[in-house]
């Protein structure tokens, strides 16, 4: 599990530096597995597997926005401590990227636990993240907007989007 998150943010990071944004369309729908969203750009999902776990993650930018969306499953016999996982999640993107947490709320999303929280990255972006566990499964969405400007509308049309199938 420690594996998937740090790849996660290997991930992040890398497309933090990219100097080149994937093309600005209109919002698309997208789809993997039990995870489905909608997002102002286009990209690619990437599979990492672990010895008890199998991650997807999909990246991609739009300007200077960048959207993340992940999910993962453990094998059966891996014991989820929801709100342990959860905090991991939050926990490993923040540390994973040098960020600092500012707000961290308790959710629930579509009757599943999870979190929501902001963090500073490096004085100049803002992460903004949601993270809600289904049974073996974390799913996370992630924004990563210029700290001082307003993005909250996409930000909250990326959050709302979010559907997991049950």
């Amino acid at each position: 599990m420690f594996k998937a998150h740090c790849f996660l943010t290997l991930v992040l990071i890398l497309h933090f530096f990219s100097s080149t944004p994937a093309a600005q369309v209109p919002w698309n729908a997208i789809t993997n597995g039990q995870m489905s969203m909608s997002m102002p750009c286009t990209g690619a999902w990437e599979t990492t597997k672990e010895p008890g776990s199998i991650t997807q993650i999909y990246m991609c930018k739009s300007g200077n926005d960048t959207y993340l969306a992940s999910w993962s499953e453990y094998e059966p016999s891996f014991k989820v401590e929801t709100a342990a996982e959860l905090k991991s999640n939050r926990d490993n993107l923040i540390k994973g990227v040098g960020a600092v947490l500012l707000t961290n709320s308790d959710i629930t999303y579509q009757g599943l636990p999870g979190l929501e929280f902001t963090a500073n990255l490096k004085g100049t972006y803002l992460i903004t993240s949601r993270v809600v566990i289904q049974g073996r499964h974390p799913f996370m969405l992630a924004t990563m907007t210029p700290l001082n400007e307003n993005r909250a509308d996409s930000i909250q049309r990326f959050f709302a989007s979010l559907r997991i199938a049950k």
